[in-house]
């Protein structure tokens, strides 16, 4: 698995330990079971990663374009009810 465009990924863990640390860092935030969050993430290794660790927390996760400004985000994190939304700490374009 290459990580050049992916600066945060740890390359010495298998996915399946990396979703598994993800899905435990989801359930140790609080979110609850069945909740739903927002993932607005470039085309990155962690995107589907999370995808994963979502279902495994019991999650449902809602992709969004990375081209969405306020206004769209605003409208679907207030229609899905969401818990939560992750967003690159900060991205290349």
């Amino acid at each position: 698995m290459t990580t050049g465009a992916s600066p945060g990924l740890e390359p010495h863990y298998a996915p399946q330990q990396l979703g598994d640390r993800l899905a435990l860092g989801l359930v140790e935030l609080g979110i609850p079971r069945d909740s739903v969050i927002v993932l607005q993430l470039p085309n990155w290794a962690e995107l589907p990663l999370l995808r994963v660790a979502a279902e495994k927390a019991g999650l449902l996760s809602i992709p969004a374009l990375r081209n969405f400004r306020h206004a769209e985000m605003e409208y679907i994190l207030k229609k899905a009810e969401a818990a939560g939304v992750v967003i690159p700490w900060r991205s290349q374009n």
